[in-house]
């Protein structure tokens, strides 16, 4: 399981750094604040809106936790999970489609 989490991560940290290596730019310059906080962080605080930082926390411990089959408790964990990553989904691309717009804006400006 974590293999499936940390194996990304690093592949994606080591093409960012090869890419920045070889084409000589500082890695700071590729990174758009407004964007960054419109993209990553206004989705969290909207779901931590809805379903509170406990929520978010419950969602993410069902996700990764063995359940047993007929655990009543469980059943209802993972179906908040579920209903609370279907929601974390579509605010994550209502926000990076917002934050593709004020930038495409930006560019044009």
């Amino acid at each position: 399981m974590k293999g499936r989490i940390i194996i990304p991560i690093l592949v994606t940290v080591f093409g960012i750094t090869a890419v920045c290596w070889l084409s000589g730019v500082f890695a700071m310059s590729l990174i758009d604040v407004p964007s960054f906080i419109i993209a990553p962080v206004l989705p969290f605080l909207y779901m931590a809106g809805s379903y509170g930082f406990r929520g978010i926390g419950k969602a993410y411990r069902s996700a990764v936790k063995q359940h047993s089959a007929g655990e009543t408790d469980s059943l209802a964990e993972m179906r908040m999970a579920r209903s609370f990553f279907h929601e974390l989904e579509r605010a994550n691309w209502l926000f990076a489609i917002s934050a593709f717009f004020i930038g495409l804006m930006g560019i044009f400006a």
